[in-house]
């Protein structure tokens, strides 16, 4: 049989555990409700399916994706000239015929002019009417050939490096 100590230090001991673990079991619960409460409060004040910004941005987006369809861009003069589509530095690219897709390197002169083109590593010699880089050659001139791509005439210059670009 226990003494009358042992008694009152095993009551001591399960008092103290009583209350210990009612403390943390209260504020384990407590804890626990207001974060559901927060949660709870977050749901409520959501719009679901209306959402005013989400409407916003979608009506953004759509006048975005509009303005691309209306822009219209176009090179008139020599349109294998990169520098006029994004900025490039020309002196660390050697020269303008390191990326310029074609380019004139000579005219003849005579009844029937022709030209001499450079097109993807080829040399081509045209005259009027004949078909290079998906267009067709409508004049060549002493120091320009015209082409005609796309319903659009376009001026290539037998000099590359005094081009004015549009």
């Amino acid at each position: 049989m226990m003494s009358k100590r042992d008694k009152f230090v095993w009551d001591v001991v399960l008092i103290f555990s009583i209350i210990i673990i009612g403390y943390y079991g209260i504020y384990q619960m407590y804890s626990m409700h207001t974060v559901h409460k927060e949660f709870r409060k977050s749901y409520d004040e959501e719009i679901i399916g209306t959402d005013d910004i989400l409407q916003k941005q979608i009506i953004s987006l759509e006048n975005n994706l509009q303005n691309r369809h209306e822009f219209d861009f176009k090179i008139n003069k020599y349109p294998t000239d990169l520098s006029a589509v994004i900025s490039i530095d020309k002196s660390s690219l050697g020269s303008y015929y390191t990326y310029s897709a074609l380019r004139i390197s000579g005219i003849v002169s005579g009844q029937t002019p022709r030209a001499i083109v450079h097109y993807r590593n080829q040399v081509f010699s045209v005259v009027k009417g004949d078909s290079i880089a998906g267009g067709i050659i409508t004049s060549i001139s002493n120091d320009e050939v015209e082409i005609l791509t796309d319903g659009e005439i376009k001026e290539y210059s037998l000099q590359p490096n005094n081009q004015n670009n549009n």
